[in-house]
């Protein structure tokens, strides 16, 4: 039996980072020196030229696929689906779930400043296939041949003659962009990370006799306090209590998933998600499913 995980994105964000164009969107204010989460200069998102079509789209014009690859399905006999971010999509509050709780926690637990609490988040300004330096507290944006063509510092762009002495390859400096010291955005969940990291490295440049951490201390405890609001409930017991706030509604989920069974294929969901919570998200995406382990997953 051949197996295949298809990690398909219901509501996909068109061909993003890592298939775009390397060329950013500008035209916003900088931030003013009084105000550390005022909206940014220039946006560091990727731009995608697709050429509009005539034909019948897909989901009554909301929703298309791309993709870059062709497979022959006569050979699979199963596949597998993963949940969070890809069959359930979830809203600006989701993310603000574990922002607020983040940041909440840096100064409850942590002793940051209480006025990263005043903090506010803007979902728009980053897009996966960015990549953050934490010993420099920098968001940097590579081509595929590891070139990085922009690098913002906190918000604050690089000029050119600085970035290409920090990030560019010579016969004495070769970049390696390993884990220890940079991070790919390359899930929805860390578009958070990468907002509040760049709001305090800013906070901190400013006023650093109230933020002596280093910036790769920094990341290391948004990302101890966002992981920790995934586990002590602060995100998932709220979205339990109404997975309707939280989750986007997807009417062609089950029809996908029932077009798949009727084919003879296999489906199963991978999460690592405890159960419970998969439970509530399951149900809430498909509301015909109600037996504990299906009708649409025969594995779970």
């Amino acid at each position: 039996m051949v197996l295949l995980v298809l990690l398909l994105v219901v509501v996909l964000p068109v061909l993003d980072a890592f298939l775009a164009p390397c060329s950013a969107l500008a035209g916003r204010s900088m931030p003013s020196s009084s105000s550390t989460h005022s909206r940014p200069a220039a946006n560091l998102r990727m731009t995608t030229n697709i050429p509009t079509t005539s034909h019948t789209p897909l989901l009554d014009g909301e929703i298309e696929v791309f993709c870059n690859r062709e497979i022959n399905m006569q050979q699979i006999r199963a596949i597998g689906f993963d949940m969070d971010y890809t069959l359930a999509q979830y809203n600006l509050a989701f993310e603000l779930l574990a922002y607020d709780g983040a940041k909440q926690k840096l100064v409850d637990t942590l002793g940051y400043p209480s006025a990263v609490a005043d903090f506010e988040y803007d979902s728009t300004y980053f897009r996966r296939g960015l990549v953050i330096d934490k010993e420099r507290g920098n968001v940097i944006k590579m081509d595929r041949h590891k070139y990085v063509r922009q690098a913002y510092h906190g918000f604050s762009p690089l000029a050119p003659a600085v970035r290409k002495e920090l990030y560019m390859a010579s016969s004495e400096h070769i970049p390696l962009y390993t884990e220890s010291t940079f991070v790919n955005i390359d899930t929805l969940f860390l578009l958070v990370d990468a907002y509040l990291f760049a709001q305090l490295v800013e906070y901190k440049d400013r006023q650093p006799s109230q933020i002596k951490h280093s910036y790769a201390t920094m990341y290391a405890h948004i990302r101890q306090c966002v992981d920790l609001c995934h586990r002590d409930g602060v995100i998932k017991d709220r979205v339990a209590e109404n997975p309707g706030d939280y989750i986007i509604p997807d009417p062609g989920m089950v029809t996908m998933l029932e077009q798949y069974k009727e084919s003879g294929r296999k489906t199963f969901l991978v999460t690592n998600s405890l159960w419970e919570y998969t439970d509530v998200v399951r149900k809430k995406k498909g509301r015909r499913c109600v037996e504990s382990r299906g009708p649409h997953f025969h594995v779970l």
